[in-house]
């Protein structure tokens, strides 16, 4: 039936039927949306694979069942929406677009364990009453971040940059005889507190700025430069997690830090495998030195191995990734993959690549060998041969 509102024609129909049984409430709530224009409220019911929906309507004010002509005496303002025979083929559309668009995701994600090839590097949600991984960073925090430094002849002075995001500080150096340098740039900056020692070995004195830059490409940069007769960039450090340089007993400078590329790996985040690494600087080269720090491994590994029983070794050993992912094993995953990636990251491949054969499902051995060698790929490690220049 149709009336006359105004300028607009408004079509009045039944509510939708399957097989001759009238679409009940649930079904409205759940495939149907109400739209206020002009306070007339109407739902448009889309029907597919043969199931004709003409539309529903209902008054004002009630939306909570489907009403048919000889329940309800309709008004101007029971509005009916009529099908457009156009809907259903743009819907199609937009299902293929969607499809393709999800098989070119995966198609990129090519290490089988649910992520990205190179995945955006956020910092981790704070909890409440925790800082900013940055807090401690001088530019833009501290009152008196914009006061001059000398160490060796050179002044260093951190400054406000522009409104963009990856430019809201700046290092600048000046040289004995005034040429100025720009040193860095980034989110925040700090003068780490082991500038003027040898980082590299030269016998010259080093200047470490510590970036940060937050958001989809966390996270720290630490960038260092030798105070020769011009300032000369070193070597550039990338890690998502902070670094630690301290002087050792024989005067040189060991950085510290954790192999982060493994948070996130096969088991949740606040159960993740992250192993410690252990770098020094010779010349404008990383050096893994990680094989001299080997007790702090062994206490790790032993800790695990205290924690795995028999039982639980059996059970996991028996197990099928593909049944549960590994899901109702998640300590036992973990106490395995601190065995495994301790003996890795300590220099030990040998016993790390046999405790994966002796721990893990035979079937799912491979899988999770490529998955170890790809994510150390694109860590701390991956940056040991690379180089870096002063623009």
């Amino acid at each position: 039936m149709r009336e006359r509102v105004g300028k607009r024609t408004l079509r009045v129909c039944s509510s939708g039927t399957v097989n001759g049984s009238t679409v009940q409430s649930r079904l409205f709530r759940d495939f149907s949306m109400g739209v206020n224009v002009r306070k007339w409220h109407f739902s448009a019911i889309l029907g597919l694979c043969g199931v004709r929906f003409p539309l529903a309507c209902f008054p004002p004010g009630r939306v909570n069942s489907i009403y048919t002509p000889s329940q309800h005496a309709y008004t101007e303002q029971d509005i009916c929406l009529p099908m457009n025979k156009r809907l259903f083929p743009a819907f199609l559309g937009v299902l293929l677009i969607f499809s393709v668009v999800a098989a070119h995701a995966q198609k990129r994600d090519r290490d089988d364990d649910d992520d990205d090839d190179h995945p955006a590097l956020r910092p981790p949600a704070l909890r409440p009453g925790e800082k900013t991984p940055d807090a401690a960073f001088s530019c833009p925090y501290a009152r008196s971040y914009e006061r001059p430094e000398r160490l060796d002849g050179f002044t260093i002075r951190l400054r406000h940059g522009s409104k963009t995001p990856t430019d809201r500080c700046r290092a600048v150096i000046t040289s004995p005889k005034g040429t100025v340098t720009a040193a860095a740039k980034d989110w925040s900056l700090t003068i780490d507190k082991i500038s003027g020692a040898d980082i590299n070995g030269d016998g010259k004195p080093e200047l470490v700025i510590a970036g940060y830059s937050g958001g989809e490409h966390c996270c720290f940069t630490y960038t260092v430069i030798g105070l020769g007769r011009t300032p000369q960039l070193i070597r550039k450090i990338q890690s998502r997690s902070h670094l630690d340089f301290e002087k050792q007993k024989d005067g040189t400078i060991l950085i510290e830090g954790d192999e982060s590329s493994l948070d996130y790996f096969l088991v949740p985040h606040p159960m993740a495998v992250v192993p410690k690494v252990f770098l020094k600087m010779q010349g404008d080269q990383l050096v893994d030195v990680s094989d001299q720090f080997q007790p702090e491994y062994d206490k790790l590994i032993e800790q695990a191995r205290s924690q795995l029983t028999p039982a639980d070794l059996e059970k996991f050993r028996s197990s099928r990734y593909n049944d549960k992912m590994f899901t109702d094993q998640l300590p036992t995953v973990r106490n395995v993959l601190i065995i495994v990636l301790n003996y890795l990251y300590s220099g030990r491949e040998e016993q790390g690549w046999k405790a994966l054969d002796d721990f893990w499902p035979a079937s799912d051995r491979n899988r999770v060998r490529n998955l170890i060698m790809q994510r150390r790929g694109r860590g701390l490690l991956a940056q040991l041969n690379a180089s870096d220049s002063l623009h």
